[in-house]
C-alpha cells in the first residue's frame, strides 16, 4: 500500500492521493492484520495539525477503543492506516480532511477541513470476526447445503429452510472478480435456490418458491429443475395457464418429464378447482335463498 514520501519528514503515503500518511513508531508483531470485519482494540491520541493541539485520548480514559475493521465506524483514515498494522505496532497516521471529518469538522474540538495528527497503537485484534474470503464463504456454503440436504431427506423441511438460507446469506455483498471462485458462487447459488424451491412447494408456500425459480432462471434460462418447480409452484398458486405454458414452452429442456403427464395432472386439478368453486357458490346462493324465504 506505500506508495511514496510525502513533503512530511519520515511519513510515508497509504494512498494515491496522499490522503493519509502513516510514520512508523515501533514495530509489532505477527502477520499484518487487514481483514475487513477484524476486532481491533486501539489506543490513541489525536491532535490538529500542526498546531499540536489534542482534542482526544483514549489513554485519559485508560480504555482502548472498539472497532471493526472496514465497518464504517471509525473515519477512513483510520480504516486505511489500521490496515497496514500489526498487533503491538506504534504508528503516527496523518490524516487529511478528506479522509477525516472534511468540511463539516467535528464540533467542537476539530473545525471543518482539519488536518489531523493520530498517534495510535493496535493492542490486539481479533480476526475471529474477520469477514470470510471467498474459499471460506464457499466451504461454509457448501457445508450448509449439505447439512440442508441431510434435513430435507429426513422431512425437516423447517430446518432444511434455514440451512439454505444461511448458506445464501454468505454472497449477500460478495463482488469477487476471479472468474473461477464466481462460477463456483454462481452454481452454489443456483443449487440452493433450487433446493429450496423445493423447500418451499413442500411447505406450501407457493409464492416464495416462484421467487426462488426466477432467481434461478436469471442466472440460467434453462436450468431445468426451476423450470419444473416454477410450473409446481404457478400450480400451487392456482395459475394454471401459466403452470402449463412453462411446460409447453420448455419442452426441449424437461428431458427428465414427461410434460404431457405433468399438463394432464394440472388440467384435472384446474377441473377440480372450478368444480369445488361451483359448489361453494352453490351453497352461497342456496343460503341467501333461504334467508329471503324466511
Amino acid at each position: 500500500m506505500q506508495t511514496g514520501l510525502t513533503t512530511h519528514n519520515e511519513f510515508v503515503s497509504l494512498d494515491d492521493s496522499n490522503h493519509v500518511c502513516k510514520k512508523l513508531l515501533s514495530e509489532g508483531s505477527g502477520d499484518l492484520i487487514d481483514r475487513p470485519g477484524t476486532t481491533m482494540r486501539v489506543h490513541y491520541t489525536g491532535s490538529l495539525y500542526p498546531s499540536g493541539e489534542v482534542f482526544d485520548s483514549s489513554l485519559d480514559r485508560d480504555e482502548p477503543i472498539q472497532i471493526r475493521l472496514g465497518q464504517g465506524m471509525v473515519i477512513k483514515g483510520w480504516d486505511v492506516g489500521l490496515a497496514t498494522m500489526r498487533v503491538g505496532e506504534k504508528a503516527s497516521l496523518l490524516i487529511y480532511p478528506e479522509y477525516g471529518y472534511g468540511p463539516q469538522g467535528s464540533p467542537p474540538k476539530i473545525p471543518g477541513n482539519s488536518t489531523l495528527l493520530f498517534d495510535v497503537e493496535l493492542v490486539s485484534a481479533d480476526l475471529s470476526t474477520a469477514d470470510k474470503t471467498t474459499d471460506e464463504k464457499i466451504a461454509a456454503a457448501t457445508l450448509h447445503k449439505d447439512e440442508g440436504n441431510n434435513y430435507f431427506k429426513h422431512s425437516e423441511f423447517a430446518l432444511a429452510k434455514e440451512c439454505y438460507l444461511s448458506a445464501l446469506k454468505l454472497f449477500k455483498n460478495t463482488r469477487d472478480t476471479i472468474s473461477a471462485e464466481h462460477d463456483t458462487i454462481k452454481q452454489l447459488q443456483i443449487t440452493l435456490n433450487c433446493n429450496l424451491a423445493a423447500v418451499y412447494l413442500k411447505l406450501k408456500d407457493f409464492s416464495a418458491a416462484v421467487d426462488c425459480c426466477q432467481k434461478v432462471k436469471s442466472m440460467d434460462m434453462t436450468n431445468a429443475k426451476a423450470t419444473y418447480r416454477l410450473s409446481q409452484a404457478y400450480t400451487g398458486q392456482g395459475q394454471f395457464d401459466d403452470a402449463v405454458n412453462m411446460l409447453q414452452s420448455h419442452r426441449d429442456i424437461l428431458v427428465d418429464v414427461n410434460v404431457d403427464a405433468e399438463i394432464s395432472k394440472i388440467h384435472k386439478k384446474q377441473q377440480t378447482q372450478m368444480t369445488n368453486e361451483k359448489m361453494l357458490y352453490s351453497k352461497m346462493f342456496k343460503t341467501k335463498d333461504t334467508d329471503a324465504s324466511t
